[in-house]
């Protein structure tokens, strides 16, 4: 333990130990020395001492005070002792006052130490005699030192922490009192605590003790002054009680003074308290709440109990205040008071003071966070004083209200606290969530209102209009609390009273004179308060917005009326003097402020009004709602030049009118309500009344304008709703005065318009263009009418002058508008102290008093001319104004025009416009971006279409460099890149198309946003607007997929934009009103371009104008959709008439047509028909095909164009076809078409030259610089006509100049896909067309083209004819011809024209024959030739089957038609956003609904999991393998090894014919060998008999077919009873029967001949064979060679006899001979005669035709024959020749009709169709991934056949009911097959589900009905099975193509084809069910479909083993079982590859 410290020497003088109690004598001497030695010692503290030394000496030593406790009478006398602590006091006091905080002597100077001997020297006075020192001055020594300690310490200089600081010197100061009273306790000086001085020192201590937190200290403190107040309230205390002895603590005072009742005001008896008591009691309440107060302000656990004692306090407070008051006013109570403060005052304060801060603190802890830490007990105790608060405080203004004397500051100051402590109560008390607390909260606020009314009297009026707006603002509060937490029916309440108490305090004080309006200079007194008048200003701008949030309120709970009512005053309340800008153009347009809000509350106004209270219209115009006298409007003045103040009425008027036209626009929206419409029209006729056209004529014009968009949108008559109003609603009246009025002089109410004169002139111009369009009919009229107007716009726009300074704002979407010089800008109070442009009432009296302006008089023009002149005037007035357009509010309705003009054809006016806009925009600073990038756009789109891709490049360089800044909106950039991408696709820059729409995409993500907040409307159009995109997306995913030749990528992609365009339609329609005629009839037309139902293809050309207005688009965002959609229906009939389906062409074509009828698009209906007219030329509908293009012309008459340029073209086509060639030559109709396009070209050079010259903006970098008219105008148009042109030309020589001239301009046509490929096949014809006129100048070759030629060469060795000059130079030329063909196809082969493709095909392959024929050996050639001919047949099933693979697997591909299609580097068909992160793709997870496959190893799994691996890797691979084929050398290379593999007794015949009809191909291609014969189908030379023509025999097979038809139909009627009737009937069947037989005889005889022997058994000789048969044919030559070589010719000839036989027949020639029976007749002998001279003689053997004895040569060759089949029949017993051959045929689609299975070489034999040799090695493919799938082992599965289960089978029996025969013959055998698995329907039909599930799930489906099904199941459900069965369709023409002209021929069958069905059984034309029934049963005999048959097949099938009979073979056999052998029997045909039973 460390010792006491040690001080220096002279410190020591200040301790001495205490002497003994006793010692008296050491006692006084000790005392008397440290007296001395503190005397001494003191004045040493400036010097030598330290004073925290010092200080520290006397707290831890015994001092004099020490010694002082101990001395008595009896030791020191006391004046001695007097004397010598009275010195002590004064040195002490002394030198604290000479030290100072900041001196420094030895040490620093301590403020604490400093303090500690103010209380020492002040403590020495205590043991003084008494009377030596005064209890006030005592105390107010102690109370000046604590003060000078506070003051000294609490300097920032001395302390980091001020707060740490203030609380530990508050600390301090109270530790130290107590202390002192504690020591003056025990010295016995009570009089110094009975002293009223101590109750001042009492609250300094309690402010400390609070202060520092000390709880126990107030305690403390309370108990001292309870104690003073007990002793001033008793009984007369003798004097003596001040030496009460210290056992008498205060301990024992506390209960006295808690037994003490603070008596009442009356309970004092007859007499008033006594003045010391009254004193006391008020220290004593002081003390309480200050208690109260700290244990608020510090948590206090014991805060309960304190305000509890709080509460039973308060009463109290009046009674004191009371006497208080009544002290103060008579003055008698200084005697009372202590020193100092001799004032009542004081007490009152002290009293207030700790009331208010009592209310504070509890304020506080209620308001602050740590309100949730209070418990339920405490809260409700807090919540219990602030009501006695507010109970004494009401209690006292009364008291204050009676005694009118005291000053007016008190009653205010005591209402402040009343209200806040109310509101405070209100807002603690409510609780939304129980509503029993309502009331209790709204009674507080109901009594704050009572309370100020009661004391109206006495306080100034504008004190109580700030009370009420307080008040107001506490209900609004408590209003808004509640509606935030959807409390709505409580919220009214509060709401309501808070605008009705608003509304009395504003008009409280406007009635005051307290508020100026117009925000002006304020006198001195208003300037007192700036934050008071703040707060009446924003009361002003917001008790509209409180009025608004009751509507709301109402809204919420239903109540419409209540909620009108509030809306109605909310506007009648609005500010409208704060913001002049109310009268600018567009106010609402920019504001984001209070204007904005009002444009809120009128729509909301508007549509409860109008559609959902249905209230009159005039009730619902806010007209009579300004114009009434309660709705107070200051004048406003507008400022200019000079300004001009508008008076009352006129300034009513422009508010009025600004509110107008916010109600149009909202009714704009809600047009499609009911009621809306004729409200819109009421609101417009006073919209037109309140402006006056002699004082604001600007005003009126634009109200005009409104006028004319809302008769647009409506497309009202002129006079409808008249009787509403004296002024008419006609267009032209309302455009005429429009016109006049922007053309008169500017009057000053019209400053802010001037620069909207240009603006109003275009849009008159613009909204009759379209007023025009919409009224008059379809023709030249309205044509005429809207060229009119769209030429005065451009020269109102062409004289608008060039800038570069853009007045009208930075081109963002709501520009400011300028007004004189100054912008009138929507004031709001945060944004200036002061608006300029705002001023007094005495402003304006002043200004109206010394600057009047009166108007000039103008003369108002009777009529107005519809020229520009006036409008010109207009705009060179706004020109001197420095007026510039803004464009950015014109975009929707220039964009209506600009679609206008595309629909109505007028292509150069469009682009006219489009440029001028273009240029315009240029020209201002900043550029309007969204304008700009719109018109840059719809130029560059036009340009691209004219085939100008440099010149719309041109273009997207430049606007590309204006949109690279971050301003740019995400939406305005995502439509220009959609845009710029189309257009490059479209101009075939497919890698910048595909960069600009992958950066769309990346935009789409961020604009898609869906703002689901937004009212419904806006969420509708946004919706659209997102469909929108969406579909423009897929038009141009579409465009590129197009542009790399994937057609069916394009296609699909297509089709989703069209579905997305239909979707935008539908969700707009909601928006748009529905349509009614005058009869209101109750059918709805929710799609605004549906059109009519009479509407059909062969209606007249001329529109209905009811129709055309019925179908009008509203607005911008219509006339896109129209477009759009009608683009994309063009778009998919252009894309289905390449691909070669006509009927779905023709289908959209017309979808077109219809709409575009409705809409009166004239152009889009020509192109309709156009596209029509040229689908039904292609299908040999001449007559329609003339008629449709009869009314296209009709509609494009006056229009030239690119359209009637391809009606010209298309023209020239029909008369190239048609045999008004004779009449009307088409290559006038050809010229004609290509001078239109010049004379185009020329005009658009006019304007490209005027944009190039006129463009300010520069160039950018990277910028096309493009010269005018550079490049083709339509190149693709062009170079078709052209093409037909110059190949009509090619014959005649007077032309050669016109024909040079036209080569030369198709070949310098822009380089494109389509346009070199017509350049190509241009070229390839002409050099085949030199050929073939070489070939008759060449005698060795002029018979070859009318000859049969064979490749390869059946001939070798002998003269080599290609040695030959001639031949070279013919070679040379087919191998020019080759290359343009083969560069054609490979531009054209996947998306190219089918008639085009096939043409180059044919081509192609013809020139490999003649190649081969002139000696050109190419090994390849046959296969090579073979595949080009396969190519040229079923291109469009080809092209079909892409498409149908994309519909196969929908679940996989599930996805919404909104998500964009995603473009991928490595796939040409279109592929879509892949899942989201984390989500994986998973195939098993897909909902299985179809059979996975045919074989019988699978039917034990599910027949529904359609997602198993085989069909969908079956089509996946066909599609990877149909979408990488290309048609070249090279590919059909790879083809060559699929055919190798095919089995050897396959063979695939083809049967092709050229595009002339001339010559007939045929082609034997097996695994082993390939032959082609090129047969001339002209007759056999020589010949006698006529020859049967393809005509002729087409013509004979359809009349056959005709008749058997109706036969077939009138059976039914035939009676059995009837035996003449029956047999007539027969007699015609069978005649038709015997007709048929000799027509296929005759095809056979007359086009195959000897030739037949390729379609004859696979002979595939042995070599010894072949060696035979060559030395039987080489004798048979010889001896007919000899005998030509006799005569005279021989000398000259060079070739020996012997010649012969250095030639060579080749071995596939031999074995297709050895295939002819030798019972054929002799003239088909002699074709093979001939033939093979032929050959000899093209291998330089002279052949005499005429010196031959034919007859015996023939005779030889059957000899020849009959020894070789003798020979053979020997080897057949050998097993050299292989049996169970099978024929496929691909047959050209003008022979696909023939049933060629019936011609005598084939009767009887297995032979089947296929569509071309790719679908044959499909289904190998298939039938190889089944037989793979059914066997576990590793071998080489069969692929001869397609396995299927005949257990699972799948029948359809008289579906009609009306089949009674058939199904009796049928049921039985059906029902036995039951029991082997089979299932069906019999006598009903079947669902549409159990037809697809039977294909789909089974492996045999067989239909016994009429037809092929097709009324039972759609044929696209069909074509989509991922899986279907083998299938037999026994009903009439289930079989049958229909003839498609020049299109590839379509039906049932080709959708099972499609649809993966491997065999198809069906009929090709009509029979009878007896008939065929046979056959029938005869197919199911020979296949042994019986249960025993199909059981014993399943066994064999199980056990490994396949035997059986084919089906193809079985429909063979089955033929001769048939009454009618051939109109029966051959009517059966098969598709596809065969299977076994």
């Amino acid at each position: 333990m460390k010792g006491p410290p040690v001080f220096p020497s002279p410190l020591c003088l200040l301790c001495l130990p205490l002497p003994p109690p006793g010692d008296v004598t050491l006692t006084a001497l000790a005392f008397t020395a440290l007296a001395y030695a503190l005397s001494g010692l003191t004045p040493l503290l400036h010097s030598t001492i330290s004073l925290q030394d010092a200080v520290l000496t006397l707290q831890h030593h015994p001092s004099l005070l020490d010694l002082a406790q101990r001395i008595t009478n009896e030791s020191i006398s006391e004046k001695t002792k007097d004397a010598l602590l009275t010195r002590a006091y004064t040195s002490l006091t002394k030198a604290c006052n000479s030290l100072s905080p900041h001196s420094h002597t030895v040490g620093d100077s301590d403020p604490r130490s400093i303090f500690y001997l103010r209380i020492y020297a002040i403590s020495c006075l205590l043991y003084t005699s008494p009377g030596t020192i005064k209890p006030s001055t005592f105390w107010d020594q102690v109370q000046k030192a604590c003060m000078a300690y506070a003051r000294t310490s609490m300097d920032p200089t001395l302390s980091h922490d001020a707060k740490a600081s203030e609380i530990a010197v508050a600390s301090y100061i109270s530790q130290t009192l107590h202390g002192l009273v504690g020591r003056i306790n025990g010295v016995g000086f009570r009089d110094l605590l009975e002293s009223k001085a101590f109750l001042g020192v009492c609250d300094l201590w309690m402010n400390l003790a609070k202060r520092g937190g000390d709880m126990t200290m107030l305690d403390y403190i309370s108990e001292l002054i309870a104690r003073f107040s007990f002793i001033q309230g008793s009984a007369r205390v003798s004097s003596a009680s001040s030496s009460t002895p210290a056992s008498t603590g205060i301990e024992d005072l506390t209960v006295q003074v808690g037994q003490l009742s603070l008596a009442s005001r009356g309970s004092q008896g007859d007499g008033l308290p006594h003045e010391g008591s009254i004193v006391a009691e008020c220290a004593q309440f002081c003390a309480t709440l200050v208690k109260v107060t700290a244990s608020l302000e510090n948590n206090d656990p014991e805060l309960v109990k304190r305000s509890r004692q709080a509460i039973d306090c308060l009463p109290r407070y009046p009674f004191l205040a009371l006497q208080l008051r009544s002290k103060w006013d008579e003055g008698d109570m200084p005697s009372a008071l202590p020193e100092g403060n001799s004032d009542a005052r004081y007490f009152i304060g002290k009293m207030e003071r700790a009331l208010e801060r009592l209310r504070r603190s509890a304020i506080r802890v209620m308001d602050a966070a740590e309100v949730g830490k209070l418990d339920t007990e405490m809260r409700c105790t807090v919540i219990a004083m602030l009501e006695g608060i507010i109970a004494v405080l009401e209690a006292d203004a009364a008291e204050i209200r009676r005694a009118h004397h005291l000053p007016r500051a008190t009653i205010k100051d005591t209402l402040t606290s009343i209200l806040d402590t109310r509101f405070t109560v209100a807002r603690i008390r409510l609780n939304s969530e129980d509503v029993d607390t309502y009331a209790l909260a709204f009674q507080q606020l109901e009594g704050a209102v009572a309370t100020v009314d009661g004391s109206l009297t006495i306080i100034d009026p504008l004190d109580s209009a700030n009370f009420f707006r307080c008040i107001s603002g506490a209900f609004h509060n408590l209003g808004g609390a509640l509606y935030k937490a959807d409390k709505h029916g409580g919220a009214i309440r509060f709401l309501k009273q808070g605008c009705i108490v608003g509304t009395r305090a504003l008009n409280l004080y406007i009635g005051q004179g307290g508020v100026d309006m117009t925000g002006g200079e304020l006198d001195a007194q208003e300037k007192e308060n700036v934050r008071n008048k703040e707060g009446w200003k924003q009361l002003e701008e917001q008790l509209f917005r409180r009025y608004e949030l009751l509507g709301v309120s109402y809204l919420k709970i239903g109540d419409r009326k209540l909620s009108l009512e509030a809306f109605t005053q909310s506007v009648r309340t609005f500010p409208y003097a704060l913001f002049p800008s109310i009268v600018a153009p567009d106010p609402f347009e920019g504001d984001n402020g209070l204007l904005k809000q009002l444009a809120s509350v009128v729509e909301r106004l508007t549509y409860i009004a109008s559609c959902e209270l249905f209230l009159p219209p005039e009730q619902t115009s806010l007209r009579h709602v300004i114009e009434d006298s309660n709705t107070r409007c200051i004048p406003i003045i507008i400022d200019g030049e000079p300004s001009f103040p508008l008076d009352d009425v006129q300034s009513k008027a422009a508010i009025a009118g600004a509110l107008l036209e916010r109600q149009l626009k909202t009714l704009e929206g809600v047009v499609h309500k009911d009621g809306a419409r004729t409200t819109m029209f009421c609101v417009l006729q006073d919209l037109l009344a309140v402006y006056d056209a002699q004082w604001t004529p600007a005003r009126r014009a634009g109200a005009i304008l409104c006028g004319l968009n809302v008769l647009w949108r409506n497309r009202a008559s002129a006079t409808e709703g008249g009787g509403n109003g004296s002024y008419q609603l006609d267009v032209e009246t309302m455009g005429r005065e429009v016109l006049a009025l922007v053309e008169r002089e500017p009057l000053p109410a019209d400053a802010g318009f001037t620069s909207l004169m240009p603006k109003y002139a275009l849009s008159a111009r613009l909204w009759l263009a379209l007023h025009s369009y919409g009224r008059l009919p379809a023709g030249p009229e309205m044509t005429n009418a809207v060229t009119t107007h769209i030429e005065k716009a451009c020269q109102i726009l062409l004289g608008l002058p060039n800038g570069t300074e853009r007045i009208l704002g930075d081109g963002s979407s709501n520009p400011k508008r300028v007004i004189g010089k100054d912008s009138m800008k929507p004031s709001r109070g945060g944004s200036k102290k002061k608006m300029e442009a705002s001023t007094t009432r005495n402003r304006i009296n002043k200004k109206l008093a010394l600057n009047p302006v009166t108007p000039k008089p103008k003369k108002v023009l009777d009529e107005t001319s519809l020229d520009s002149a006036g409008v010109a005037r207009a705009v060179e007035k706004a020109d001197r104004s420095g007026a510039r357009l803004d464009l950015d509010s014109l975009v929707g309705l220039l964009q209506m025009n600009i679609h206008l003009l595309g629909l109505l054809g007028l292509t150069i006016l469009k682009v006219n416009l489009l440029e001028i806009l273009k240029r315009l925009c240029e020209q201002q600073t900043p550029v309007p971006i969204e304008a700009y990038s719109m018109f840059c756009v719809d130029l560059a789109h036009e340009y691209i279409k004219l085939g100008k891709p440099k010149r719309a490049g041109s273009i997207f360089n430049r606007c590309t460099a204006v949109l690279k800044t971050d301003a740019t909106p995400g939406e305005v950039r995502l439509r220009y890149l959609l845009g710029q991408a189309e257009v490059l696709a479209l101009g075939d820059n497919i890698p910048a198309s595909a960069s600009a729409y992958c950066e769309a995409h990346d935009l789409e993500d961020v604009v898609a946003a869906e703002d689901k907040t937004a009212p419904t409307v806006q969420r509708i159009r946004t919706r659209v607007e997102r469909l929108e995109r969406a579909a423009l997306a897929c038009r141009v995913f579409s465009a590129i997929q197009h542009s790399k030749n994937d057609v069916v990528g394009a296609l699909c992609t297509m089709l989703q934009s069209l579905r997305l365009w239909n979707r935008a339609i539908d969700a707009l329609s909601r928006l748009n009103p529905s349509r009614r005629s005058a009869s209101k009839t109750t059918q709805e037309d929710d799609n605004v371009f549906e059109a009519s139902n009479d509407a059909t293809p062969t209606s007249a050309p001329a529109m209905s104008s009811s129709a055309g207005r019925a179908s009008i688009p509203a607005d911008a965002l219509s006339w896109r959709l129209l477009s759009s959609l009608l683009a994309t229906l063009l778009s998919l009939s252009q894309i289905f008439f390449v691909r070669g389906s006509a009927r779905e062409a023709i289908y959209f074509a017309q979808q077109a047509l219809d709409l575009a009828q409705a809409t009166k698009a004239s152009i889009v209906a020509a192109r309709a028909l156009t596209l029509r007219s040229e689908v039904l030329l292609g299908q040999g509908e001449l007559i329609a095909s003339k008629e449709e293009l009869v009314k296209a012309a009709q509609l494009l008459e006056g229009l030239p164009g690119v359209d009637a340029a391809d009606v010209q073209r298309l023209r020239g086509d029909y008369e190239a076809l048609s045999d008004a060639g004779q009449e009307q030559n088409p290559k006038e109709s050809y010229e004609r078409a290509w001078k239109m396009l010049d004379e185009l070209e020329g005009m658009l050079a006019v304007i490209d030259g005027r944009s190039q010259r006129k463009s300010s903006i520069g160039t950018f970098p990277g910028a096309v610089v493009v010269n005018p008219g550079q490049g083709m105008i339509v190149p693709k148009l062009l170079s078709r006509i052209l093409r037909r042109h110059i190949l009509l030309l090619r014959n005649e020589v007077d032309a050669d100049d016109l024909f040079k001239q036209l080569v030369e301009k198709l070949m310098s046509l822009p380089p494109s896909a389509e346009v070199k490929g017509e350049e190509h096949a241009v070229m390839g014809m002409l050099t085949m067309h030199s050929v073939y006129e070489q070939f008759q100048a060449d005698i060795l070759l002029n018979s070859l083209t009318e000859s049969a030629i064979a490749l390869p060469m059946p001939l070798s060795g002998g003269k080599d004819v290609s040695l030959a000059p001639a031949t070279h130079d013919i070679l040379g030329a087919l191998s020019d011809a080759e290359g343009s063909f083969w560069a054609d196809l490979e531009l054209t082969s996947r998306c190219g024209n089918v008639p085009h493709v096939r043409e180059a095909s044919v081509s192609l392959g013809m020139i490999q024959v003649l190649q081969s024929a002139l000696g050109k050996v190419v090994p390849e050639s046959p296969l090579l030739a073979t595949c080009l001919l396969d190519t040229s047949s079923a291109i469009t099933l080809h092209r079909e089957m892409l498409e149908a693979i994309e519909h196969k697997f929908p679940d996989r591909n599930a996805r919404d038609d909104l998500q964009w299609p995603l473009l991928r580097a490595s796939d040409s068909s279109p592929g879509f956003l892949l899942p989201s992160s984390g989500s994986k793709y998973n195939p098993s997870a897909r909902r299985p609904i179809r059979a996975s496959s045919f074989s019988s190893a699978t039917s034990g799994s599910s027949e529904s999991d359609i997602a198993s691996e085989p069909p969908f890797t079956y089509w996946e691979a066909l599609k990877r393998r149909y979408t990488s084929e290309t048609v070249s050398p090279s590919s059909f290379a790879s083809l060559s090894s699929e055919i190798s593999k095919l089995p050897p007794k396959w063979t695939i015949v083809h049967i092709i014919l050229t595009p002339d009809k001339s010559t007939m191909f045929l082609s034997r291609v097996s695994s082993a060998s390939s032959l082609i014969f090129c047969l001339p189908l002209h007759g056999r030379p020589g010949g006698d008999d006529p020859h049967l023509t393809l005509d002729e025999a087409l013509a004979e097979l359809r009349d056959i077919v005709r008749l058997s038809d109706d036969g077939a139909r009138r059976a039914a009627h035939v009676r059995n009873d009837d035996p003449a009737d029956r047999a007539a009937w027969w007699a015609e069947r069978t005649a038709l029967d015997k007709r048929l037989r000799e027509l296929l005889e005759n095809i056979e005889f007359c086009w195959l001949g000897g030739f037949k022997a390729i379609l004859g058994p696979p002979a595939n000789l042995a070599s010894g064979l072949l060696d035979d048969l060559r030395v039987r044919l080489d004798k048979v030559l010889s001896r007919i060679l000899s005998s030509s070589d006799t005569k005279k010719r021989q000398p000259k000839s060079t070739t020996t006899p012997s010649s012969s036989s250095t030639s060579r027949l080749s071995e596939p020639f031999l074995n297709c001979l050895a295939s002819l029976p030798t019972s054929c007749k002799d003239e088909e002998l002699e074709d093979l005669l001939c033939f093979m001279l032929d050959l000899y003689h093209l291998h330089g053997v002279p052949v005499a035709i005429s010196e031959i004895d034919m007859d015996q040569a023939v005779v030889d060759l059957r000899s020849a024959l009959c020894e070789h089949h003798a020979l053979r029949k020997k080897a057949k017993k050998k097993g050299d020749v292989i049996d169970d051959d099978h024929i496929f045929l691909v047959l050209d689609r003008r022979l696909q009709g023939i049933p060629w299975e019936s011609i005598p070489v084939l009767r009887g034999r297995s032979v089947s169709r296929i569509p071309s040799l790719n679908f044959l090695l499909d289904r190998v493919h298939l039938a190889a991934l089944q037989s793979r799938a059914a066997r576990s082992s590793e071998s080489q599965p069969v692929v001869d056949r397609i396995s299927i289960d005949p257990r699972k089978a799948y029948y359809i029996l008289n579906p009609s009911g009306d089949l009674k025969g058939t199904e009796g013959r049928f049921t039985g055998w059906l029902k036995e097959m039951h029991s082997v698995g089979w299932d069906g329907v019999t006598g009903h039909a079947p669902s549409e589900q159990q037809f697809l599930n039977a294909l789909s799930q089974k492996d045999l489906v067989i239909y016994f009905g009429h037809g092929g099904g097709e009324q039972y199941v759609r044929s696209h459900k069909i074509r989509h099975l991922p899986r279907c069965a083998v299938t037999m369709l026994w009903g009439c023409s289930s079989g049958s193509l229909k003839d498609m002209g020049e299109f590839d021929r379509v039906g049932t069958p080709y959708h099972y084809m499609l649809s993966g069905c491997p065999t198809l059984v069906a009929n090709l034309w009509d029979v009878t069910d007896r008939d065929i029934d046979k056959f029938t049963q005869g197919v199911v005999d020979r296949l042994r479909l019986t249960p025993d048959g199909v059981r014993v097949h399943s066994a064999v099938e199980d056990g490994g083993q396949s035997s059986g009979t084919s089906v193809v073979a079985a429909v063979a056999q089955s033929r001769q079982l048939c009454k009618l052998k051939y109109l029966t029997g051959a009517a059966p045909v098969v598709y596809g590859i065969p299977f076994y039973l």
